[in-house]
């Protein structure tokens, strides 16, 4: 279908615009017309510094191979996801509730204000 030729725009989402800093430079060489969308995760203070440093001790500990150890935002969301679970089971009796107390989530996270 020759679209990955002159004249042609692709444009990338999040998952695959993550994943280019591991491309070897051959790869990239080839990867004209290419626009790559990436979510951003704001610094949000003490917070934020904190769950990074964590992050990239960790992963690059158990991945010395990898050259990017910078959290991304799924990394950042599933921090966020967690963190609103563990409060609602903090917050509700043996797992009664449970739904009711996440429902009820209202703190600042990684990626803003988390809110249902």
């Amino acid at each position: 279908m020759k679209i990955m030729e002159k004249d042609y725009l692709w444009i990338t989402t999040d998952p695959i615009t993550s994943l280019v800093h591991s491309f070897n430079a051959s790869t990239i060489s080839t990867m004209q017309g290419i626009i790559g969308l990436k979510s951003y995760l704001p610094e949000s203070g003490k917070q934020s510094k904190d769950f990074d440093h964590k992050f990239r001790k960790r992963f690059s500990s158990e991945h010395p191979e990898e050259g990017n150890n910078e959290p991304g935002i799924f990394a950042a969301q599933a921090y966020d996801a967690a963190r609103a679970v563990a409060l609602a089971v903090t917050e509700s009796r043996k797992g009664r509730n449970l739904s009711a107390k996440l429902l009820q989530s209202d703190f600042h996270g990684l990626n803003g204000r988390i809110k249902f």
